[in-house]
């Protein structure tokens, strides 16, 4: 092989190795901490509703992080409607994950830890039913992050 065919060969090698990384990127999409990161970053832009549908996906998926951040949009009303319950039951949850601002919440609101607010949340239907908020509006079962 001479030296322009080996010059060619690696430019056709660096073409494939290129293209296949970006569709492998395009295949799986971003990693759950880039997800992350987005759903923070349009917390502090202001679209709650962006940061909502985030977290919910990321805590279905598993990734336990966001279950503090999907306790204070429920709180607040952020990008959804709130849900005292539904708070309570995500800093429950995260505080049993080990998140310390959780905790602390927890601590300073006079909750413990015990696992009534999970269940309380769970009675009314977290796991896949509708749930009916404190006004008394059922809010859409696809809403509610499925454990």
């Amino acid at each position: 092989m001479n030296s322009h065919q080996k010059k060619q060969f690696k430019n056709i090698l660096a073409f494939v190795c290129v293209n296949f990384l970006i569709l492998m990127y395009i295949a799986y999409g971003s990693t759950d901490e880039e997800r992350y990161q987005d759903g923070i970053e349009a917390y502090q832009a202001g679209n709650f509703y962006k940061t909502f549908n985030l977290m919910t996906t990321l805590v279905k998926d598993g990734y336990i992080d966001a279950e503090y951040i999907l306790a204070t949009l429920y709180e607040k009303g952020e990008g959804v409607e709130a849900d005292e319950a539904l708070a309570m039951f995500w800093y429950e949850k995260s505080a049993q994950h080990g998140n310390k601002d959780a905790q602390a919440f927890l601590k300073n609101n006079g909750a413990k830890v015990t696992g009534a607010n999970v269940k309380d949340a769970n009675a009314k239907g977290v796991n896949g039913k509708n749930v009916v908020g404190k006004n008394g509006k059922v809010i859409n079962e696809s809403a509610i992050p499925l454990m």
